[in-house]
């Protein structure tokens, strides 16, 4: 049976939230965000000085209330952090690719909305587990709330990439169920929403969904890159829009 999770994320560095995480058969299970009052700090998180703290609260208050552009979907290994090769399975392992969150920031600055959809194909074999996706999706919430990212719509992930698990891209069922579940269907990805991947299949599924589809060179955009210029993928080549990094596509947007 295919299935998916959706978690919706408010990171901060300050008191912590609750998500719910319901899974392909719609089951709420609160699941708690951040760090709970009593709990001791993440020992990998820098401790910040007073100072950073009055900066940070500044931040905050500056942080937009809402977003009235299109949503941007990410992909989440490769683009926002270094693809290892190998599905990770601790928070340690995850490492932001340099100026991926000051794209974030940007984008959510300049008013668009902000989703991660993601393949984590790595627990339909075994390699890895929905436990550990989500302490290593809590380490980045952290980051991104040190980072000055205060919120993020949500993070959808497949838990396989088989061919016919509809929610697994290049299929678009976790789009779908994005923009009913997040956006209650009043936003559509066909609306002038991207996603933004490194892989073949990440490009074929924002076109499906009618996002435009744009390639980053991080990851395996370099490869994926040298793929679109065959003639089988001129039809994704052609609404394909390409950039060094999500930082330069992030600079690109109005």
């Amino acid at each position: 049976m295919s299935r998916f999770k959706n978690i919706i994320d408010n990171p901060t560095t300050s008191s912590p939230t609750n998500y719910n995480t319901p899974s392909y058969q719609s089951t709420p299970q609160s699941t708690p965000y951040g760090n709970p009052t009593g709990m001791p700090p993440n020992p990998g998180m820098p401790q910040m000085s007073p100072q950073q703290q009055q900066a940070m609260m500044q931040a905050q208050a500056a942080w937009p209330q809402v977003f009235p552009k299109s949503i941007i979907g990410l992909e989440y290994d490769g683009v926002i952090n270094f693809d290892k090769g190998k599905p990770l399975t601790s928070p340690s392992e995850w490492e932001p690719i340099p100026g991926a969150l000051e794209a974030i920031r940007t984008m959510r600055m300049k008013g668009y909305k902000v989703i991660i959809l993601s393949d984590q194909g790595g627990i339909t074999k075994g390699q890895q587990t929905h436990e550990q996706v989500m302490a290593i999706h809590q380490r980045a919430m952290e980051v991104f709330g040190q980072a000055g990212i205060f919120s993020i719509d949500g993070f959808f992930y497949a838990e396989s990439d088989l061919k016919e698990d509809i929610f697994a891209k290049p299929n678009i069922g976790m789009f779908e169920r994005a923009e009913k579940e997040t956006y209650a269907g009043r936003t559509r990805f066909k609306q002038g929403g991207f996603y933004v991947g490194h892989r073949m299949k990440d490009l074929k599924a924002g076109l499906r969904s009618g996002a435009t589809p744009v390639l980053v060179r991080t990851g395996q955009g370099m490869e994926t890159e040298v793929a679109l210029k065959k003639f089988s993928a001129e039809k994704v080549r052609k609404k394909t829009k390409v950039y060094n990094d999500l930082l330069q596509f992030a600079h690109s947007l109005k």
